[in-house]
């Protein structure tokens, strides 16, 4: 009966962080993905779903379902486009630097995180 090798102690150089950043950096790229499309897809759900004027749109779907679809699109891309505009770059203003504030603030506040 052999023995299991005994488990290495962790080296002073480094050799753990080194090959911890190496599976991250070479790992695969899909399920990041996958993520972001799910959560952009459970948001506009639940930005749909709670906007007042899809739910009034929606009561006579089968009637006209084109007012309900453009209720829906004009709600989740009015959300993420006001999303966009308030963390990252304001296309609304009127210079670069006010532009570029909402960038500027997020990386502020979230750099001590």
């Amino acid at each position: 009966m052999t023995e299991a090798p005994a488990e290495a102690p962790p080296r002073k150089d480094g050799h753990r962080w080194r090959s911890a950043g190496r599976e991250i950096v070479s790992g695969n790229v899909l399920p990041g993905v996958l993520a972001l499309v799910l959560a952009v897809l459970v948001g506009s759900l639940l930005i749909a779903v709670t906007d007042e004027r899809v739910r009034e749109a929606s009561g006579y779907f089968f009637s006209r379902p084109g007012d309900a679809l453009q209720a829906v699109w004009e709600s989740v891309w009015g959300a993420y486009t006001a999303l966009s505009r308030g963390a990252f770059y304001n296309t609304r203003a009127d210079t670069f630097e006010v532009a570029i504030r909402p960038l500027t603030e997020s990386l502020k506040f979230a750099g001590p995180l």
